[in-house]
C-alpha cells in the first residue's frame, strides 16, 4: 500500500500514511506492528515496512506481541511472528441431537 507512516516503522510520515492513520482510527481498529522493529521487506537498496498487522478492540493489541524474524525466508519479505499472550476459558457443552432430525 506504500503509506509511510512512523507509526508501523517508517522513518518519517506521507499523505497516504496519515490518511490511513485516520482510516484506521475511524474503524476502531489498532495497529499491532513495532514501530522499532527492522524492515519486513528489504531489498539491497530498499527497507521497507508495508505489511501491516492489525486487531479489533485496544484490549487484544495490548496483549499481543509482534516481530519481524530475521530467520531464513527464500523472500524478500521477512517472517512476521505474531503472539496473543491471553488466557482462554474453554467451554464445551454436550447435545443430544432427536432421533427425527430435530434439534
Amino acid at each position: 500500500m506504500n503509506a509511510h507512516s512512523a507509526l508501523w516503522g517508517y522513518p518519517n510520515d506521507g499523505p497516504l500514511g496519515n490518511a490511513m492513520e485516520d482510516f484506521i482510527s475511524s474503524i476502531n481498529l489498532h495497529p499491532l506492528n513495532v514501530k522499532d522493529a527492522g524492515p519486513i521487506f528489504q531489498q539491497r537498496n530498499a527497507k521497507v515496512w508495508p505489511d501491516l498487522t492489525l486487531s479489533i478492540g485496544q484490549h487484544l493489541s495490548n496483549a499481543t506481541s509482534w516481530e519481524v524474524l530475521e530467520h531464513v525466508s527464500f523472500s524478500d519479505h521477512n517472517f512476521i511472528k505474531i503472539q496473543l499472550n491471553i488466557k482462554i476459558k474453554s467451554h464445551s457443552y454436550t447435545r443430544f441431537k432427536a432421533a427425527m432430525g430435530s434439534q
